[in-house]
């Protein structure tokens, strides 16, 4: 009989990967192992559906879930309810507050069919006073209005849809949203019979709005108004067709706004007050760097304002959505956007019916500019238009009229080229019902006036489905729901950082089973790739033309494809995209073509021997007369290393040749090639040096009847001073030059690593934007590297920016470290890179932003210190000793940090800790690996370095754990390493921690909060104990970190008995000699938990 490995995990794991499940799938995980029959018991989750037709078996079920281990913690309560055919709630109001009372972090309550209930369900008043939740989630419930205070101190996220809120107090919300101190993120779905008439939404730690209730059906009698007052937002969606008055105050840190609302057009308010109220609207978000609007939204702004719409001198990329008639609009509505960069036009032929508010419109007289001027971000910014061509539901089978409709599209696309002069790329993607590409392409590279350089067309998104089935399978069928079903799961992917993603619903032996590929270019961010295969998915399945049993989309970032065959590891070829630049080649062209394919075939071989995880190389490389090549080739990275060479050889071999620019797609590889390098990195110069002071002349004129002796002095004297300064002078230029040349070589250092370690590189304009040009308010933090700054990436990714100050000596050193170090380190406990900046003097690193920021805020925070509960502690303080695990002994390389401490540990969202900051980090050689090594360079933080580091320069490995050891103990203790007692100055953290041990007062040691919340457990006396174990004077004595490992993972261990620490002032006590071994525990070890 073989070994049974599932039954081997254990049981704390189990449930770890069960709470993630469905309760039903939970229950199920009986059948993996006898021993795991009742194991659902234990997951510290519930997370169930349940129909009126089984409620009573699921009644006794969730009963039986909360009497078991009611001690116990729930960390999330997820409950769906469909009320269909039915209304009885069967207790779910009791369940809730048990769950409340229980520590729930997440809590969803949802309600469905409650169109047939005749009420609806109220929660408990538990839940405005929960200490413990995060995030909560209400569809279609009732809400009691409290007369207390409502407190909810960890709530972050917030969804209320369609909630029912009971008696007519007009501050309910502001009531709710002001007792949540840290809500971040916050969705408001306004119900038909919503009674609160003014919504306040006022709150200095939102970050993300989001408002919506029906579209818009009829004009509301009654006043309704939405008041924003948020500093800190990021990111605002307002689909609300019910407020008259959108009022924004204070939303200086806006970045992002979606409009979808029309202020309530067609209501009895005086006009001049209504323009007066968008007006205000408008200048209250006139600082957002992007902007979606919707179609009823322009033509609302349009109508009632014309060409008096305020000035976005911040704005650079806008989006219109639904645009079906913008030709007259166009011109009006740019002329506010200065500064546009990117342009984006979702076309869409709407149904009549969406024309009612249109209509009304009609009547108002609206002032337009000249219709001769330019708008000004077309003669000075705009580089990029992208044009999306969608059709509504009534269009859907009127192909004739699709062809009729192709005449506003193309004038819109006419315009800007025409009118645009430094317009670098127009994106053209037309919907599948298109058949006229080629011919459209055509017209539009044959447009040449008002530009300064040809732009560049692309002209995709079409959707080939492949022949295989003659017929479509019906929306009911089990492979449609497992296609929408596979759909649907594309945004909730885990992000990784090589943008391939593979995919399948259904069992192996199902004809139904559909299998899906989703990659992305390497230059897109994880976030932009998963919306960009979920938005070509959505193309694929909801698009004009019928599903298919095999579906393929490729777009300019991404490609999509499904299948109802295996296509994981499986060469497809077929279909083809070619986009060709039409400028042919000068001179000798066949020559033109083999330095084309011999570069391509280089990258190839790079390509195709690139793993698992990415098959793709750039570069650049000699083209005929002196002029350069910039390629690119791709490969899925799911095929073989033969199935990448034989896709990209049969491209090379059936592209057109003699371009100057040529791109290739095919489902299973592609390949670019150009003469332009607006694809590829950038070159930055340098700037030269000034030039220095005018060296100072000899005096002319000598006045006469002077001594000659002092002629004589005076000029011996001035050519001597005059070759001082030219020697000064000789070695300042020579310094300025070695100081160059190492930078130059630290730029191609870095380079080299980006080519290795596939690292993204971001222009400084854009970091510089994210940023708000380094703005002090978005200063995080500084250090001897320089600033960390807070920014906000175009796709509203939050990162941390590290600006090498100019001024330290030792930055350039620091940065190459950093760079090539953390592309090579990748663990769940370091912090990820996401990128890097070199521009001229600039040099900056690019880290995903932690909102909790590091330890170092809570341990020695006297209020954000009871937030971290032990639990908490002893998770920080295993994840930072499997990080350094990680770093000493399990990495490809050995690396020692020297600079570990309560600040360069960040915490995410869950508190778990990440390593930051390698720019001290020394690399050790594999093969020695007790190796130790000297430096005459003593860099890091005292308090926290090594006796042995700090006073010769000598470290090791337990350099680094004698740091951790330090860490644990201001854990502990709360305090940090250069506290001293009131009562006896000359101790310090490790000295007074070490007394009261011996002295066996350890509870002068530990944190009073926790005494208070746990009291003293084994588990906290074993932490101390391996805190002074790290902290030993002698390195030799020092645990490794394998050992602490272990240590922290066993149940019981037998541990040594520790002697003093280092910088310990002495008492007498001799630490010669083997010192004898204690028990923290009465038994040996008995049990180790996987690390």
């Amino acid at each position: 009989m073989g070994y049974d490995r599932i039954s081997a995990l254990p049981d704390c794991l189990m449930t770890e990967i069960l709470l993630w499940l469905p309760t039903r799938d939970s229950v199920k995980t009986s059948v993996l192992s006898t021993r795991w029959r009742n194991l659902w018991l234990d997951v510290p989750g519930l997370d169930i559906k349940f129909l009126s037709s089984n409620a009573n078996t699921i009644t006794s079920f969730i009963k039986r879930f909360l009497e078991f281990n009611r001690d116990a913690r729930l960390r999330k309560f997820k409950i769906t309810y469909d009320t269909s055919k039915g209304h009885d709630p069967f207790g779910i109001r009791e369940w809730i507050a048990t769950a409340i009372s229980r520590g729930a972090q997440h809590l969803d309550v949802v309600y469905t069919f409650v169109r047939y209930m005749s009420f609806k369900e109220f929660m408990p008043l538990d839940i405005y006073k929960s200490k413990t939740l995060v995030s909560l989630k209400l569809v279609e419930v009732g809400m009691s209005n409290p007369d207390f205070v409502v407190s909810l101190p960890c709530l972050k996220n917030m969804h209320l849809e369609k909630v029912t809120y009971s008696g007519k107090d007009p501050s309910f919300m502001e009531k709710l949203i002001s007792g949540c101190p840290v809500l971040e993120d916050l969705t408001v779905f306004r119900s038909s019979d919503d009674n609160v008439l003014v919504l306040r939404v006022r709150s200095k730690s939102l970050k993300r709005f989001s408002v919506r209730s029906n579209r818009w059906s009829r004009i509301h009698s009654r006043e309704f108004a939405l008041e924003i007052d948020a500093p800190g937002l990021k990111y605002m969606k307002l689909g609300d067709q019910k407020s008259e008055r959108i009022v924004v105050k204070n939303l200086r840190s806006l970045f992002m706004v979606d409009i979808d609302s029309i202020f309530n057009v067609g209501s009895n308010t005086n006009l001049e007050m209504k323009k007066d109220t968008i007006r205000d609207f408008l200048n209250g978000i006139s600082c957002v760097r992007h902007m979606i609007v919707s179609q009823l939204t322009l033509e609302v702004l349009y109508r009632y304002l014309g060409s008096n719409i305020p000035m976005f001198n911040n704005l650079y990329r806008l989006e219109v959505s639904r645009i079906a008639r913008l030709e007259h609009m166009l011109p009006d509505f740019l002329e506010s956007f200065p500064n546009l960069k990117h342009l984006t036009l979702c076309v869409v032929y709407l149904p009549s019916s969406f024309w009612q508010c249109i209509m009304y419109l009609n009547h108002l007289n609206v002032e337009k500019h000249d219709g001769s001027i330019v708008p000004r971000c077309l003669l000075s910014t705009l580089e990029c238009v992208e044009i999306r061509e969608f059709t509504g539901e009534e269009t859907r089978t009127k192909k004739k009229i699709m062809k009729q409709k192709k005449e506003p599209l193309m004038n819109v696309a006419r315009y800007i080229l025409v009118n645009s002069i430094v317009l670098k790329k127009l994106i053209l993607i037309l919907s599948p019902a298109t058949n006229q590409i080629s011919d459209i392409a055509k017209e539009l590279l044959t447009i040449r006036k008002g530009l300064a350089e040809e732009p560049v067309v692309n002209v995709n998104g079409s959707v080939w489905d492949f022949p295989s089935h003659s017929s479509s399978p019906s929306p009911q069928s089990t492979f449609s729901k497992n296609l929408n079903s596979l759909v649907a799961s594309i945004p909730l992917l885990h992000a990784n950082t090589y943008n391939f993603y593979n995919l399948s619903v259904g069992d192996i032996s199902d004809q139904d089973r559909v299998e899906a590929i989703g990659v992305c270019n390497r230059v897109v961010l994880s976030v932009d790739c998963r919306s960009c295969i979920f938005q070509a998915a959505l193309n694929l399945t909801t698009s004009t033309s019928p599903q298919h049993r095999e579906g393929y989309w490729r777009s300019t970032n991404c490609m999509f494809r499904y299948s109802d065959k295996p296509i994981f590891g499986v060469l497809e070829t077929n279909p083809v995209f070619e986009a060709l630049n039409p400028n042919k080649s000068t001179g000798d062209r066949d020559e033109f073509a083999r330095l084309q394919i011999e570069l391509l075939n280089g990258f190839r071989k790079r390509a195709a021997a690139g793993g698992s995880k990415r098959k793709y190389v750039q570069g650049s490389g000699p083209g005929p007369n002196s002029s350069t090549f910039f390629g690119a080739v791709m490969c899925t990275p799911d095929l073989s290393e033969k199935d990448c060479n034989d896709c990209l050889i049969f491209g090379f071999a059936n592209a057109t040749k003699g371009r100057t620019g040529l791109r290739w797609f095919c489902p299973s590889c592609s390949f670019q090639i150009q003469t332009n390098l607006r694809f590829f990195l950038h070159e930055y110069e340098y700037e030269p040096d000034p030039p220095s002071d005018q060296e100072p002349g000899l005096l002319d004129n000598w006045s006469q009847g002077v001594d000659k002796t002092v002629i004589i002095l005076a000029t011996v004297g001035s050519v001597v001073g005059f070759a001082i300064f030219i020697v000064c002078l000789y070695f300042i230029l020579k310094r300025k030059q070695r100081k160059e040349k190492q930078r130059h070589e630290g730029k191609d250092v870095v380079e080299n690593q980006i080519i290795d370690e596939n690292v993204l590189r971001l222009d400084f304009d854009t970091i510089r934007l994210a940023t708000d040009d380094f703005s002090p308010g978005n200063q995080l933090g500084e250090g001897g590297f320089g600033v960390v700054y807070k920014g906000v990436l175009d796709s509203g990714e939050e990162i941390a920016v590290k600006r090498l100050s100019m001024k330290s000596g030792q930055g350039d050193n620091e940065f190459i470290n950093e760079v090539s170090l953390v592309a090579k380190l990748h663990h769940r406990n370091l912090v990820r890179l996401i990128g890097f900046c070199l521009e001229g003097q600039e040099r900056l690193l690019i880290y995903d932003l932690f909102k909790n920021t590091s330890l170092d805020h809570f341990i020695f925070d006297n209020d954000r210190r009871m937030v971290l509960e032990w639990e908490t502690r002893y998770k920080i303080i295993a994840g930072v000793a499997r990080g350094l695990l990680y770093l000493h002994e399990d990495s490809r390389f050995k690396v020692i940090h020297r600079d570990l401490k309560a600040s360069n540990v960040l915490l995410d969202d869950a508190m778990y800790p990440k390593i930051s900051d390698f720019g001290m980090a020394k690399l050790f050689d594999t093969d020695q690996p007790c190796q130790t090594r000297f430096t005459s360079r003593v860099a890091g933080t005292y308090g926290y370095m090594a006796p042995e580091y700090a006073m010769n320069g000598k470290f090791s490995v337990k350099t680094d754990v004698f740091s951790f050891g330090v860490l644990v103990l201001e854990i502990i203790t709360g305090k940090r390493n250069n506290w001293s007692p009131e009562d006896k100055s000359s101790l310090f953290l490790l000295s007074y921690v070490w007394k009261n041990w011996r002295e066996g007062r350890v509870l002068n040691i530990v944190d009073p909060s926790l005494i208070q919340t746990r009291g003293l457990s084994d588990e906290i006396m074993k932490c101390i104990h391996i805190g002074l174990l790290c902290v030993q004077e002698k390195a030799e004595s020092r645990p490794t970190m394998a050992s602490v490992v272990l240590m922290l993972n066993a149940s019981s261990f037998t541990l040594l008995r520790p002697s003093q620490p280092g910088f310990y002032p002495g008492d007498g006590e001799s630490t010669s000699g083997s010192p004898p071994t204690m028990t923290l525990n009465s038994v040996t070890i008995t049990k180790v938990d996987p690390r």
